[in-house]
C-alpha cells in the first residue's frame, strides 16, 4: 500500500507520495533547526512547549486509531456481504442435565450461604451506615464491594453462558431445574451489583464526585443491564445476550465520550 502511493497511475496519488517523501526527509533537518530556534528565543520556546505538551499522547491515539479503523470497517463489510454457509448439525448433543444441575446446585448453595453470612455487610450501604472498622475508611469499603461484584459477575456470566450453550436441550431450551438455578445465580449477581452501586452512591455522597467514580458507576450499570438480559434469555430464546452487551457497552461509552464528565463532576 505504501509503494502504491508512488507507483499509482493517478497523478494525484503519485504527487501525494512525493510530498510525503519530502516531509519525511525534512524531519531530520527540523530536529536540528527547531532546538536552535528554541534556544535563541524565549517566546518561540514557550510556543513550542505548549504545542508539544500533549502531542505524544495525541500521536499515539491517532496512530492506534488509523491502525484499528480499517480492520473494523473491513469486518463490518465482511459481516454484511459474507456468504451464508450451509448449516451442518452438530453431533454433540450436550452435557447430561444431571451433571449441569449438580454443578449449578453446588454453586448456588455456596452463594446462598455466603449471602446469608454477609447479609448485614452487603446491605449496610442501603441503610447509609458503615460496618465496624470502616467508619474512617470509606474508600476501602466502596472498593471492596466493587471488586467482589466484578469478580463474581464475571464468573457467573461465564457459568450461565456455558450452561446455556452446553446443556442438553429440549425444543431449543435447557431443562426447567437448570433454568431456575441459573435464575437464582443471575438474581444473586444483580443483588451484589445493586449493593455495589449503593456503596458507590454512599461514597460519592460522603466524599464527592470524581471522573473515576462516574465511570465505575457506568460500568456497574452496564453489568446490571447485561444480567437483566441474561434473566430474560433464560425464558425467551430470542434475546441475544452478547448483542445486548455490545450495544449497551457502545451506548455507555458514547454517552461518556459525548458528555463533559469533568463539567458534570464540577
Amino acid at each position: 500500500s505504501i509503494s502504491s502511493l508512488f507507483a499509482a497511475k493517478s497523478e494525484r496519488k503519485s504527487g501525494f507520495g512525493k510530498a510525503l517523501l519530502g516531509i519525511l526527509l525534512a524531519i531530520p533537518v527540523l530536529m536540528i533547526v527547531i532546538p536552535l530556534l528554541i534556544s535563541s528565543d524565549v517566546a518561540f520556546a514557550g510556543f513550542i512547549t505548549s504545542f508539544f505538551e500533549n502531542i505524544s499522547l495525541t500521536i499515539v491515539k491517532v496512530i492506534l486509531g488509523l491502525i484499528i479503523t480499517p480492520f473494523v470497517i473491513a469486518y463490518c463489510f465482511a459481516l454484511k456481504n459474507s456468504e451464508k454457509k450451509e448449516y451442518i448439525p452438530s453431533k454433540f448433543k450436550g452435557i447430561d442435565n444431571t451433571i449441569v444441575i449438580s454443578f449449578l446446585s453446588a454453586l448456588s448453595v455456596c452463594y446462598f450461604a455466603y449471602l446469608v453470612s454477609q447479609l448485614a455487610y452487603f446491605f449496610s450501604a442501603f441503610k447509609g451506615f458503615l460496618p465496624d472498622g470502616y467508619q474512617f475508611n470509606l474508600s476501602s469499603y466502596a472498593r471492596r464491594g466493587f471488586f467482589e461484584m466484578s469478580a463474581i459477575a464475571a464468573i457467573n456470566f461465564v457459568i450461565i453462558f456455558c450452561a446455556l450453550l452446553l446443556s442438553k436441550k429440549k425444543n431449543g431450551k435447557i431443562c426447567v431445574p437448570s433454568r431456575l438455578i441459573c435464575l437464582f445465580i443471575s438474581v444473586f449477581t444483580l443483588i451484589i451489583i445493586t449493593t455495589a452501586i449503593s456503596k458507590m452512591v454512599l461514597y460519592i455522597r460522603e466524599l464527592g464526585m470524581t471522573r473515576l467514580r462516574i465511570t465505575t458507576s457506568a460500568f456497574m450499570v452496564f453489568l446490571g443491564i447485561v444480567f437483566l438480559s441474561v434473566i430474560l434469555r433464560l425464558f425467551i430464546s430470542k434475546i441475544k445476550v452478547l448483542r445486548v452487551a455490545l450495544v449497551t457497552a457502545g451506548t455507555v461509552l458514547l454517552i461518556l465520550g459525548v458528555a463533559n464528565v469533568n463539567q458534570v463532576v464540577a
